[in-house]
């Protein structure tokens, strides 16, 4: 029989073990030991995860700073040697080499973005221009990758990164006004005879033949000048847009873009003047750049003697060319209707004098302007492209009897601003003239065109031979470069008032094949990032990353 202690023994012994802590301790341990082990894990996790991300991040930026190395090679290629691109080949590097200096086994490719119906197989050096130049913005587009991180089974690094970057030329375009000389033309007053700049000379009363800038004078655009701006004493011309980023810039090796260091009280909108600016040189003649080619190849025409292009809606003209010495030669053909091609070049025949005279505008007996020079009569409206070259002067037709729509137009907004994608080009080895018959009243001209004059100036035919109350405003909107200043009026009234604007869109959009007018170095425009890991592609794929 149990007795009552025992039981009492029993349950108190029961009490004290289960009261007892032994082992708790291990148990809280064990517990803690797994959370931190799984946090432990959690973290391994995380850590590896981000830095394999962090990896992939570093070669993606690798490889893109690869396709930029290569991008520089390329254009440092260009500026040795501006013709590098023209054999195809040199723009041809599909497989991957490496980058100079690397310490990562960082490499580069590169190959052009051709235009429609070219490839590597069809690109020559005698197409170069049509395959891989841009018509509408005059750049040589490349598509550069860059590629980085572990190799692939080929050797390459499997991490690419590729951009398209458009390479140009600084031009005559990038400016409302350009001028090499800011004096009158030696052809036009013999006392200019002495090729100098102001700033050759010890003081202005030395520099034959001012031409001054005076009150009223506005440059709605960038304005450039290889010498100095002369302003007239006391005068308030001004230069540039406000809230532009316009630039009135002399490459002058002065402190001062005017003359004697004297701007009187000119103002300089945009960016302001600038002073020691990059030269940009025009070509040394229309002989001396590559029109004449352009011209013969299959989207150009060739003509030779004095011709009219009358400009009509719908990308059309109609020609006649007349190149006869004589009233009563015949012409070559009258009022012929076709389509405009890209680019018109008009030569002169073997008996061009090589004066200039602006007294009459001399018509054969079928009525039509006719010479052996190259002169070239234009006016009307025009919707496509087009670049006109003559090797002696051009003739925008304005004030004369007859005409029902004097100067060059196209599409406008509603202040005046060409609009669309048609630019026109108009490059004179000689003169760029505004046609204003003697003895005719002037009235208003609007011209919306590049205007280029290789040898000599833009200027208004008889300019001082009328008066008009109040004088007409000479309008254009595009971009005027000329080797001196070109007379278009005088402060007295006689002839015309500047109301001159730049075109935007000539900096991004030049005529038919005037790139290749510039002799400056080339320079990237526009860079363009594709896709990550995209590989070769086109330029239609790209997001624009800025300029």
């Amino acid at each position: 029989m149990i007795s009552t202690r025992s039981i009492v023994n029993f349950w108190r012994a029961a009490r004290r073990r289960l009261a007892a802590e032994h082992g708790f301790t291990m148990v809280v341990a064990l517990g803690v030991l797994m959370v931190t082990s799984l946090l432990i894990g959690a973290v391994y996790v995380a850590v590896d995860g981000g830095l394999q991300l962090s990896q992939r991040d570093l070669n993606g930026q690798r490889a893109y700073y690869n396709a930029r190395a290569g991008e520089n090679a390329f254009l440092y290629q260009l500026n040795q040697n501006p013709n590098f691109w023209s054999t195809c080949s040199n723009d041809y590097q599909p497989t991957a080499t490496a980058v100079p200096g690397t310490s990562t086994g960082g490499k580069y490719s590169f190959v052009p973005v051709y235009n429609s119906g070219y490839s590597n197989s069809n690109c020559t050096t005698t197409n170069a221009i049509s395959a891989l130049i841009d018509p509408n913005t005059g750049t040589l587009r490349m598509e550069f990758t860059g590629y980085a991180g572990p190799p692939n089974a080929a050797g390459t690094p499997s991490v690419k990164r590729t951009l398209v970057a458009s390479f140009r030329k600084p031009s005559p375009l990038d400016f409302l006004w350009y001028t090499d000389h800011e004096m009158e033309d030696p052809q036009l007053n013999s006392a200019c005879k002495n090729e100098k700049y102001y700033y050759q000379y010890s003081s202005v009363s030395q520099a034959p033949c001012p031409i001054y800038w005076v009150s009223g004078d506005t440059m709605s655009g960038p304005s450039y000048t290889n010498d100095q701006y002369l302003i007239n004493s006391g005068a308030s011309p001004t230069f540039g847009r406000a809230g532009s980023d316009d630039q009135t810039e002399s490459s002058a090796p002065t402190a001062s873009v005017c003359v004697s260091s004297s701007c009187q009280h000119a103002t300089f909108n945009g960016q302001g003047a600038v002073a020691g600016a990059e030269p940009v040189p025009l070509p040394a003649s229309v002989s001396s750049t590559q029109l004449l080619a352009d011209a013969n190849g299959p989207n150009g025409q060739v003509f030779t003697g004095t011709t009219t292009i009358n400009l009509t809606s719908g990308g059309s003209a109609t020609i006649s060319n007349c190149g006869g010495t004589t009233s009563s030669a015949s012409c070559s053909l009258v009022n012929k209707s076709e389509t405009l091609p890209s680019i018109i070049y008009v030569q002169s025949g073997s008996s061009c004098p090589s004066t200039y005279s602006a007294s009459t505008y001399a018509k054969n007996s079928q009525s039509q302007y006719y010479g052996a020079c190259g002169d070239v009569y234009v006016h009307g409206y025009f919707t496509t492209p087009l670049t006109i070259v003559s090797d002696h002067d051009i003739i925008i037709m304005a004030n004369t009897s007859g005409l029902t729509n004097p100067g060059i137009t196209t599409t406008v907004d509603g202040s005046g601003n060409p609009t669309g994608n048609a630019t026109l080009g108009l490059v004179a080895g000689d003169f760029v003239r505004v046609m204003h018959a003697s003895g005719v009243s002037p009235t208003a001209v609007t011209i919306d065109a590049a205007i280029l004059t290789l040898a000599h100036s833009f200027i208004v035919d008889n300019w001082g031979s009328d008066t008009s109350n109040p004088t007409p405003k000479l309008s254009v909107h595009g971009a005027i470069a000329q080797r001196y200043r070109g007379a278009v009026g005088t402060t007295a009234g006689a002839g015309y008032v500047k109301d001159y604007h730049y075109d935007d869109r000539l900096k991004v959009l030049l005529p038919p094949y005037l790139f290749s007018l510039s002799t400056a170095g080339w320079e990237v425009s526009r860079e363009t990032l594709c896709t990550p890991n995209a590989g070769t592609t086109n330029s239609a794929s790209c997001a624009y990353q800025g300029t």
